[in-house]
Order: structure tokens, then C-alpha cells, then sequence
């Protein structure tokens, strides 16, 4: 057996999908809102038994290995990293599907992560034995546990320029190997040097706990030759900041379990949160959230709730992200930090006001109202104060989509204005809110019809018959193989006959997919997976009303091609003035209309 099938044995695709979207029992399969495309109802179908996915509204569809790759946006080789990891199947490092650019700097990132854990906990004795100890005494003094820190992976990088590239190149690593991964700098003059210098290191990890970039923070804060107080990882092949959610690998579980997101600002508030025990704390990085990030939440939940100090909960960037987070369906609080403090701060003084804080979150809109009116000094609002507190609130009003919900805060902000309800809806009628733009990569998708109805006729047909084998006889007397006009389809229903006629009523439709070829295999996997999608509980008498209804419908686009046909070799007929041709074919065309009635 090869590592591909040892992987798809150990694995369910069941358990892979549903780490991304939440699926829902569906007779043998399980359904979902397909993460591909927008669809309000579901049609993305995921067969446990055949191992396979498939969506009926985008078309998108394949293996376990072909699922990572499309919501990670990777290719083979790392889909088969992840996997193997995920299975507890030891790769071939020899193996030349699975090396390429990218697991090479997983491995890099990996063996930088180790040197700087190593570093952390230096002895006195070596080179940067003091500077280790200082950093390692730095998080003590914000109170990380050793349990944290080791947790957390959290290392140190040496006040040296080439310390970490020539750990890395003793390993074989090459200098422009290490700067793809983000890990040293260009010299004006050629040559490299090792970007993060004298700061303690924050491994970054991807969902499945692989090392994809840090953050670092200065060590000595006098020092200013380095760069700010935190630096991150630069863009590479696989650290791509929008997509980034710092403690994520860890706070999944929780995050599902609770059905809730608290999202704060950097990792220094999100280690203390977990330390606390308060796990479905991540951080976005940064406080405007993206829509790559969006994306990878709403696998998880659709509840948000965003700690950030209030300055910072209100300005242009993070209101982006809260917009963004509304079109795509999630509900949006803010937590409310205890003024002058932030969940750092918080915790130290009292988890317990942390929780708390959480548990009180205000929803978005509440929280805009009373962030506008906090920063109005007069006791009587002035025409001025109106306008700017109009100007800030109505285009929010304006964009929730309930209008039940939309009327309420109308209201509250009428009464708080002193103005009539009238006036403010006819200020919201003239606000423009300007669509966003999608590139051709970015446009939803729209779930489409078959552009071949012929093609959906012979293919639902033979679905049905093939989840129901005791109708194969009464297909297999009433349509011949002509009447399957794609060759894929002509090939399934060819192989169906023979195979019918030699088994009869043991027809095993298992047995029968393991007969054809991979690609027909797996054809034949699509159009019962779809059969299971459009008809989840049908009666035996509807299916045989089907199946008489596609083969009649099939038979009669037959005798339309077949008339056609006639109706040009007749006119040819006429130009040559073969009257006897022209005889024959029209008899032969009065029979096909007669049939065609």
C-alpha cells in the first residue's frame, strides 16, 4: 500500500471537512452551505462511505487530498503533508511529490523555531548565555508560566547577525532558501544577515500547528537599530498575514465548543487569556480583520467577539472588519475592557473581570452609540453635535440588512436626537453606500444550471437506476446504448448492460464501480452522491415515474435530431431532384413524426 491510500485508510473524510464546516447528518451522507461558493441553501454533499465530496452548485468536487488543497489554496504535496500529519503516516522524505518550495520552508521555519526554544534556555556558560537569561526572565516578569512558555513554543533570538543562518546552513539549508522563509535580510552590497536580532521569538502556526513565520518582540527597548518594539515575518509562501490567526491550532476546540471567537490584538494578550484558561482567544495580527481571516473563522463560529481598547474598537480599519464580518453572515460584539486596561491588564488584575467583560460583550451597533455619544461634552445637543453624531451612525443603520432590527435602532436614535422618525429614514434613503468590487478571482459564484440538459437527462437517468439496482432491468429493455450520447455516460451505461446481463439480480454496485476505470469510478461516485443530494427520500413508485419520464424525454430528443436530420437530407434530395430518395425519406420521416406524437 502506498502513503497516499495508508493516509486515506486512517482518515475519514467526514472528520477532515468538518474541521472546516459544520456538516449535517443527510440519510448516509452529511450536507453543508458549500465553503466554495455563496449558496443560501445547502449543496455541498460529503459521502463517507465513498470517501468523496461533492458540491451540486458550484461543481467543485473530489477526494480528501483534493478538499485540502482547494480551502487551503495548496497544492499535492503540502495537502499530503497536512494529511500525513493529521493520519500519523511518516512521509518518505525521499519522495519527490512531496517536496517543493514550500514544504522546504515548513521544515526551515520548524528548525528555527527549535533554535530559538534552545537559545531561551541557554546556559550561562555560552556566547549569549545572559541575554537568554534576561529574556527568559523578561517573561517571567509578565508572568508566563514554564508550562506557558514551553506551551507556546516561545524562544529567543541572539543579538547576532549570522547566529541563526549558520545554525540553518549546517543543516543544509541554503542562504536563499532562509531568506524565502523570511528569516534573513538582503545586503545593499550582497549578502545576508539574520532578521530578527536580540528579541524574543513567537512562533506562528497554521491550523494544523506547522511553523509558518513569528513575531518578535525587541528585548532591549533602548535599542532602536533593530526595527520597531514587534516585527513579524514578511510575506513568503506560506506566511500570509491576512489569512493569519495567532493561537488558532490551539483555541479551535474551544471556539467550537463555546460557538464563540474573542479576537484581541496581539499574542501578549492572547497567551495570558489561555494561561487564564480562557481558550477560544485568538489574535487577528492586527485589529482590522480581513476577509481571508473572516473566511477561517465562520468555519468555526459565527459569533465574534472583538476585545480591543475602545479608541481602537472605533476607528476606520476595525469598522471595515466589522462590515466585512456582516456580509458574510456573523455576529459582531465588542467587549468592553475596563477603561485605562486591556485583557493583558485585565487578567493580571482578576480573570475573573476578564470573563466577566466577555460575557457582557455589546452588540456592534450599542456599542457605537454609546462610544458617539460618550465624546459629546454638552449636556444639550447642539444642531452640530447632531450632525456629526448622524454622520457617524446613520450609514450603520443603514447597512442592517433586518429591518425589525434596522426600525429599533431608528428609534433609539430618534428619541436620542429629538428628531421624528421620518427625518432620519429620509437621511438614510440618501446615504449611498458604495458596493464593493470583486476581482474575477474574488466574484462569487452563482450556482448554476447544467448548460447541457441532454447531458443532466443522461446523467440523472443513470443515477437513479444505479442507487436503485432493482430498476436497471427495466432500463436496460427499454433504452439502448445510442441514446447516451457522451461518451463518459455512453461507456458507464455500456459496461452497466454487460455487467447487469451477467450478474442479473446480484448486480453489486460496488463491485461494479471497481470494474471501470479511475475517471469512470469516480463518475459514477458523483452521479449517485448526486442522486442522494436531489432525492434523499424518495418512493420506490416516484423513481420508476422518473425513470419512465427521463427515458421518454431522451427517446423524443432522438426523434427530434432524427427528424431533423431527414428535414436537410430531404432538402438535398429536392436540389438533385431525386424523387425517388425524396420518397423514401419522407416515409421515413412520417414514421418518426408518428412515433414523436
Amino acid at each position: 500500500m502506498d502513503q497516499i491510500e495508508e493516509i486515506k485508510q486512517k482518515l475519514n473524510i467526514v472528520d477532515v471537512v468538518s474541521t472546516y464546516t459544520p456538516l449535517k447528518k443527510a440519510g448516509m451522507n452529511f450536507k453543508a452551505i458549500c465553503p466554495f461558493h455563496a449558496e443560501k441553501t445547502p449543496s455541498f454533499m460529503v459521502s463517507p462511505e465513498k470517501q468523496i465530496w461533492h458540491c451540486f452548485g458550484c461543481g467543485e468536487g473530489g477526494d480528501i487530498f483534493g478538499f485540502v488543497m482547494k480551502m487551503e489554496g495548496v497544492e499535492f504535496p503540502e495537502a499530503l503533508r497536512v494529511l500525513a500529519k493529521k493520519s500519523g503516516v511518516k512521509l518518505q522524505r525521499s519522495d519527490p511529490t512531496i517536496i517543493n518550495k514550500k514544504t522546504r520552508l515548513y521544515e526551515i521555519s520548524e528548525q528555527a523555531k527549535d533554535y530559538f526554544k534552545k537559545m531561551l534556555f541557554n546556559s550561562a556558560s555560552s556566547p549569549f548565555g545572559k541575554a537568554s537569561k534576561n529574556a527568559l526572565e523578561y517573561l517571567k516578569k509578565r508572568e508566563f508560566s514554564e508550562k506557558t512558555i514551553v506551551d507556546f513554543e516561545l524562544g529567543y533570538a541572539p543579538d547576532s547577525f549570522d547566529a541563526l543562518s549558520n545554525f540553518l546552513k549546517q543543516k543544509g539549508y541554503k542562504d536563499e532558501e532562509i531568506f524565502n522563509a523570511g528569516l534573513s535580510v538582503k545586503k545593499d552590497r550582497g549578502g545576508y544577515y539574520d532578521r530578527f536580532r536580540g528579541r524574543i521569538m513567537f512562533p506562528i502556526f497554521n491550523l494544523y500547528g506547522d511553523t509558518i513565520g513569528f513575531g518578535a518582540r525587541l528585548l532591549d527597548d533602548k535599542k532602536t537599530d533593530k526595527g520597531g518594539k514587534y516585527i513579524n515575518t514578511p510575506q513568503t509562501l506560506i506566511y500570509d498575514k491576512s489569512r493569519v490567526i495567532y493561537g488558532l491550532h490551539k483555541a479551535k476546540n474551544d471556539i467550537r465548543k463555546s460557538d464563540k471567537i474573542v479576537v484581541v490584538e496581539g499574542y501578549m494578550d492572547v497567551i495570558p487569556s489561555h494561561q487564564a484558561g480562557v481558550l477560544n482567544v485568538v489574535s487577528s495580527s492586527g485589529t482590522a480583520l480581513t476577509e481571508g481571516q473572516l473566511d477561517i473563522i465562520s468555519r468555526y463560529t459565527k459569533n465574534i467577539n472583538l476585545a480591543f481598547d475602545v479608541d481602537t474598537a472605533g476607528d476606520t480599519a476595525t469598522y471595515r472588519g466589522i462590515e466585512l464580518a456582516l456580509a458574510k453572515g456573523l455576529n459582531v460584539k465588542i467587549v468592553q475592557i475596563p477603561a485605562g486596561s486591556d485583557p493583558d491588564e485585565c487578567i493580571k488584575q482578576d480573570v475573573s473581570l476578564w470573563k466577566k467583560a466577555i460575557s457582557e460583550s455589546l452588540y456592534f451597533i450599542d456599542f457605537y452609540f454609546q462610544n458617539v455619544f460618550s465624546k459629546i461634552k454638552n449636556k444639550i445637543l447642539t444642531v452640530e453635535d447632531k450632525r456629526q453624531v448622524a454622520a457617524k451612525l446613520l450609514p450603520i443603520i443603514k447597512k442592517i440588512p433586518d429591518k425589525i432590527e434596522q426600525s429599533h435602532y431608528v428609534q433609539k436614535l430618534a428619541a436620542k436626537l429629538d428628531t421624528p422618525e421620518k427625518i432620519i429614514y429620509d437621511a438614510i434613503s440618501n446615504i449611498k453606500i458604495q458596493k464593493r468590487t470583486y476581482t474575477s478571482e474574488e466574484k462569487p459564484i452563482k450556482e448554476k444550471k447544467s448548460k447541457n440538459q441532454i447531458r443532466f437527462l443522461q446523467q440523472r437517468l443513470l443515477g437513479l437506476v444505479l442507487n436503485s439496482p432493482e430498476f436497471i432491468k427495466h432500463l436496460v429493455t427499454n433504452l439502448e446504448a445510442d441514446y447516451f450520447t457522451f461518451p463518459d455516460l455512453k461507456e458507464i451505461y455500456t459496461q452497466l448492460q454487460s455487467f447487469y446481463t451477467k450478474f442479473n439480480d446480484d448486480f453489486d454496485l460496488k463491485k461494479f464501480t471497481e470494474k471501470l476505470n479511475s475517471d469512470l469510478s469516480y463518475k459514477v461516485d458523483m452521479i449517485t452522491l448526486e442522486i442522494d443530494h436531489f432525492y434523499p427520500q424518495i418512493d420506490k413508485k416516484v423513481i420508476v415515474e422518473e425513470i419512465d419520464s427521463y427515458i421518454l424525454r431522451l427517446k423524443k430528443i432522438k426523434l427530434k435530431k432524427e427528424k431533423k436530420e431527414l428535414e436537410e437530407e430531404i432538402k438535398k434530395a429536392e436540389n438533385q431532384g431525386d424523387k425517388k430518395k425524396i420518397a423514401s425519406l419522407i416515409k421515413k420521416f412520417q414514421k418518426i413524426a408518428k412515433e414523436d406524437k
